[in-house]
């Protein structure tokens, strides 16, 4: 398999999960969008998921840069995370930017 980001990672995971095969094409699920100066971005990486309490909760803490380094939530208690398109940001019950670390 080629080198792929851990955020991508995350997805290609859920996506054999969910019984489909596994490629190298990423699947946007935890987004935050940004934009400075009229350039718009996407981020969140270094993706650390937990399932809590050995049921289908899910919690993710992602790095967020964003005119600093913070960490940034997501929740889930259906075991994943919808996908985004390549454009879109989520999901939207995200805490994005929660707390700030540098």
């Amino acid at each position: 398999m080629e080198r792929i980001q851990v955020w991508q990672w995350l997805f290609l995971l859920m996506e054999e999960r969910r019984g489909n095969q596994i490629s190298s094409v990423p699947y946007y699920t935890l987004r935050m969008r940004w934009g400075k100066d009229g350039v718009v971005g996407y981020n969140h990486q270094m993706s650390s998921v937990i399932r809590l309490n050995d049921n289908k909760e899910l919690v993710v803490a992602v790095e967020t840069n964003n005119s600093g380094y913070y960490i940034s939530l997501c929740y889930s208690d259906k075991d994943e995370w919808g996908d985004l398109a390549a454009d879109q940001a989520g999901p939207e019950d995200s805490n994005n930017c929660a707390f700030l670390y540098y």
